[in-house]
């Protein structure tokens, strides 16, 4: 299944909002290294969107947290997980 990048509040159209699917959001920041490209929260996403690739009715989103504030509210999703 392919990760759909949502970069700014106006990409959050490109969000499913039928409800016949369920969607994966996954929030990261630039500032983050453990989300950045290749980090580990980075692979767990890649890793769950290929595991769920024949089940069309999930789909995953990466969005760049700090650029999509809306999208971010809306959703009620304001802190990066850190983790030690």
């Amino acid at each position: 299944m392919a990760i759909i990048d949502i970069s700014n509040d106006k990409d959050a159209s490109l969000l499913d909002s039928s409800g016949h699917n369920k969607s994966i959001l996954f929030f990261w920041a630039d500032w983050h290294e453990p989300s950045n490209v290749g980090g580990p929260f980075d692979m767990v996403l890649k890793t769950l969107a290929e595991q769920n690739n024949d089940d069309s009715n999930v789909q995953f989103y990466k969005v760049l947290a700090e650029e999509a504030p809306k999208l971010s509210r809306k959703v009620r999703y304001d802190v990066l997980l850190h983790i030690s």
